[in-house]
């Protein structure tokens, strides 16, 4: 969980070029099924950390890792992250709210925001990040009746 991108890549690469089989499965004899759940999770990681109600974005990019986008990640609370970066930085990030988001922190680059997530419909977009501006709210549509 320490925001050490380095060491958090030699890892996952150790990971895969020394313990994962052709078919992607741990090499741990018998199959270790927490071998794949734990690598997934570990890169996972290296986009998106969700502790202590604050929901942390690119927290470990390796530098080996430029360019390219995540959709789907869930964070504690079920809030739906899609990130993309260039460059090794923060492009956009849509973070999404579930029926059970609670009260969340979202922090980039040193940068927090606190939205309110409870006030939005599930499915909405809480907060937003874009390049060159640091995580937002978005203005609240009203909900479709």
């Amino acid at each position: 969980r320490l925001p050490d991108s380095p060491q958090a890549y030699t890892n996952i690469m150790a990971l895969l070029r020394n313990s994962t089989l052709n078919n992607l499965f741990d090499n741990h004899p018998p199959s270790q099924i927490d071998g794949n759940f734990g690598g997934t999770a570990g890169i996972a990681a290296l986009f998106m950390q969700s502790h202590s109600g604050v929901i942390r974005l690119l927290p470990a990019l390796p530098a080996a890792w430029q360019e390219g986008s995540i959709t789907g990640l869930r964070a504690r609370g079920g809030v739906e992250i899609d990130i993309t970066w260039s460059g090794g930085e923060l492009t956009e990030a849509v973070l999404r709210r579930s029926a059970f988001t609670p009260s969340i922190t979202v922090e980039y680059a040193g940068k927090r925001i606190t939205p309110d997530a409870t006030a939005a419909e599930p499915g909405a977009v809480i907060a937003r990040a874009t390049a060159g501006t640091p995580p937002h709210t978005p203005p609240r549509t009203p909900p479709k009746l």
